[in-house]
């Protein structure tokens, strides 16, 4: 290159100018400007969508804030709802088995193992529907779960006060006990079977107190000769620590 075209070439760089927006960016980075944008709000973004007059942002705004509330609570809804169907493995059951310990935590010392004896019923039918549809990763930690929930809630089994909580505890044991049996019948071997038969005799203790009161109460009654003949079958049933058959008799001559 001559130098005439040197000279030709460097008269058409000095020709070239900048983009203005690299220039306003590199000023203002020299300055130390920043450039602040605002973001619109989910409410302002509403008003934007429907292109609303002032007025009508004044007044709607109470009943969009509310809606939302809605909005917001109608997500947290479903993700309660996510969270409850989670089985043990899922990385969710964490969020749930804090939800269970949060209600046996506030409930009352009656309550406790009641919440603790349905929760292990939940506990027992989840591992029923893992063995059933063969959710390999969820078998260990499911098989876990029922274990340290059954033995908690036989070690603390629920004590009933009267007739009617005792038959709705029975129901949860009978339900227990078969839901074990579907188990097994998967070839899942949970190794509880110690644990329900104590649960089943720390039930029957605590029916005494109810049977003595109702053959108290039975005692003082008028009654015909079959009702007789029944009251000292109770007795016999009750002499002989059967206090679940004492209990159906006893049902039987209420009816």
């Amino acid at each position: 290159m001559t130098e005439s075209e040197l000279i030709q070439k460097i008269k058409q760089l000095k020709e070239i100018k900048p983009n203005q927006d690299w220039v306003i960016l590199c000023k203002n980075q020299i300055m130390g400007k920043t450039e602040i944008t605002h973001k619109p709000g989910f409410l302002s973004g509403i008003f934007s969508v429907f292109n609303l007059n002032p007025f009508l942002r004044i007044r709607l705004k109470p009943v969009l804030s509310v809606l939302s509330l809605i909005i917001c609570a109608g997500f947290l809804a479903i993700g309660f709802d996510y969270t409850q169907k989670a089985l043990p493995g899922d990385r969710l059951y964490s969020a749930k088995k804090i939800t269970e310990q949060a209600q046996i935590r506030f409930a009352s010392e009656q309550e406790k193992p009641n919440i603790q004896l349905k929760f292990t019923n939940q506990k027992i039918q989840e591992l029923t529907h893992i063995a059933e549809a063969n959710l390999r990763k969820n078998l260990e930690p499911a098989i876990k779960e029922v274990k340290d929930s059954v033995s908690k809630v036989a070690k603390n089994p629920p004590e009933p006060k009267e007739i009617q909580e005792a038959l709705e505890i029975k129901k949860e044991i009978t339900k227990m006990t078969i839901t074990a049996k579907e188990v097994k019948s998967y070839g899942v071997n949970t190794d509880i079977d110690k644990e329900l038969q104590e649960l089943d005799k720390n039930y029957e203790e605590n029916l005494k107190p109810i049977i003595e009161n109702e053959i108290e109460n039975l005692e003082n009654q008028k009654l015909d000769q079959n009702q007789q003949q029944i009251l000292s079958e109770i007795k016999e049933c009750y002499q002989n620590a059967n206090y679940s058959e004492a209990l159906e008799k006893i049902l039987f001559l209420s009816y």
